[in-house]
């Protein structure tokens, strides 16, 4: 149970600096609340964190809410670990460089609010973007945090996998991993949100038999008081209610506000810890995670490639997204550069439309021409010529466009950013037999497709040309 400041400083007050000392290097979370500030407050832990933070299991499962503090508490951890041990090392291992620099970060943020005069604040040792460690040579503690792309080798250490579900060559990872913690007490700890009903990480969270050493610890959105208006009646009561009816019941604005805006089978999956069914969706989340490149968020539209977009214009109530991507010619292989949506109104879209043409000179524009499309269409011709090309959904096309991107991912051929909606999204494509024996695909009823449509509208875009122009009279 976490204690409050009084109590807090009472305890400090009543004990020899020795005996402190022996209690804090056993407890991880009355380090972080005793000695610690988060946003210039003293450190206050949820219950969740607490419990986890009490767990000395060498193995441990979280699947977790999104956005519920875990990045943070596992780097106090793992802080807590270093500073009160001699000669420990901490591996971290995130979804991607940003991620992996984050919990140095936090560590950091941690360590530097200890007060000098408090006896506890042991000496940096080396302090750089992914590496945090404490105690002069040769007793140096490490913290040292990685992308997943880095392989997780040396001896014994206590290592970290956040938002494993995520990682690409996750097996191959955690495989690597295991014999850190053969000898010694070097623990392995997994953490992820929910990413569909296979993978790894499923597999872990929901085969016990084969997993019997983990303890599993499960941590809804109910359970955080940033999300929930009564966490501890929350946590008590809203396992035995619908989803509908306990973020009525205790859910924030901000909860309401994204329970609202989400599929049923999203929210519960990011933000109730459920494995969504995978049964009908074509696109399963590990051919997904596969695809996924992290250093293309970092990079910008290089004038040496030649690019194509495609773009899903917005109808009523969806958004109007742009995908831009490169072919190899060589060898086939697709790049999503970029993708992103507008809700701006169609005439602002237009102006944007021209100068991302003008400014990076694509090979090809393709463009939905269902309703508004194409009217706009029509503009960006008038302006561009034959490098648009209004095209017209059929279900053939579709079929046929998403059968053959479904075979160039499983080939290994097409690399896409992290971006959390088209990842969704190809996700939540499903194919189904209509009664006339035809396939449809279309995002489920409570999904969207516009990000993946506009993916395709680019793809085929590739090795289209503008027709020529004869001048001969």
């Amino acid at each position: 149970m976490s204690l409050n400041p009084e109590e807090l400083t009472k305890l400090g007050s009543q004990l020899s600096q020795e005996d402190l000392a022996g209690l804090l290097k056993v407890s991880p979370a009355l380090y972080l609340e005793l000695l610690t500030q988060t946003k210039g407050e003293p450190t206050k832990l949820e219950p969740y964190q607490i419990n986890f933070l009490n767990d000395r299991s060498k193995f441990r499962l979280v699947a977790k809410s999104r956005q519920i503090g875990f990045s943070y508490i596992i780097s106090g951890e793992g802080l807590h670990r270093v500073a009160t041990s001699a000669g420990k090392k901490v591996n971290y291992v995130s979804i991607n460089q940003k991620e992996a620099s984050d919990k140095i970060n936090y560590a950091k943020q941690f360590y530097y609010s200890i007060p000098d005069k408090s006896g506890f604040k042991s000496p940096v040792y080396t302090s750089a973007e992914f590496e945090f460690s404490l105690h002069d040579h040769p007793n140096t503690s490490y913290m040292i945090s990685q992308p997943a792309s880095a392989a997780v080798r040396g001896g014994e250490k206590d290592v970290y996998f956040d938002e494993f579900a995520f990682v690409r060559d996750a097996r191959k990872l955690y495989d690597a991993a295991i014999p850190a913690t053969t000898r010694g007490d070097g623990r392995l700890t997994v953490v992820s949100t929910p990413l569909g009903q296979s993978g790894l990480f499923f597999e872990m969270a929901n085969d016990r038999a084969r997993y019997p050493e983990y303890s599993v610890h499960i941590v809804p959105w109910w359970e955080c008081s940033i999300m929930s208006i009564a966490p501890a009646e929350s946590t008590a009561l809203a396992p035995d209610f619908d989803t509908d009816q306990r973020v009525k019941r205790w859910g924030t604005d901000s909860i309401k506000s994204i329970y609202n805006n989400m599929g049923l089978d999203a929210f519960q999956q990011e933000y109730e810890c459920s494995f969504a069914d995978e049964s009908v969706n074509f696109y399963p989340w590990g051919l997904i995670v596969n695809c996924v490149d992290d250093e293309l968020n970092q990079k910008d539209y290089d004038p040496n490639l030649s690019y194509v977009i495609g773009i899903d214009i917005a109808k009523k109530i969806d958004k109007t997204v742009v995908t831009v991507a490169t072919v190899d010619d060589e060898t086939g292989n697709i790049t999503i550069h970029k993708t992103f949506e507008t809700q701006d109104d169609y005439s602002k879209q237009v102006e944007f439309f021209n100068k991302l043409i003008a400014d990076i000179k694509p090979n090809r524009v393709t463009i939905d021409a269902t309703g508004v499309g194409g009217v706009i269409a029509e503009q960006l011709v008038q302006k561009h010529g034959g490098v648009v090309e209004a095209v017209t959904f059929t279900n053939s096309n579709k079929e046929r466009w998403a059968t053959t991107f479904k075979g160039d991912m499983q080939m290994g051929k097409v690399r896409f950013p992290r971006k959390r909606e088209l990842l969704a999204e190809i996700h939540a494509i499903e194919r189904k037999k209509t009664e006339a024996g035809n396939y449809q695909f279309k995002a489920r009823s409570d999904g969207h497709d516009d990000y993946f449509w506009s993916a395709m509208l680019a793809i085929y875009g590739m090795g289209r040309k503008a027709p020529a122009i004869n001048f001969a009279w």
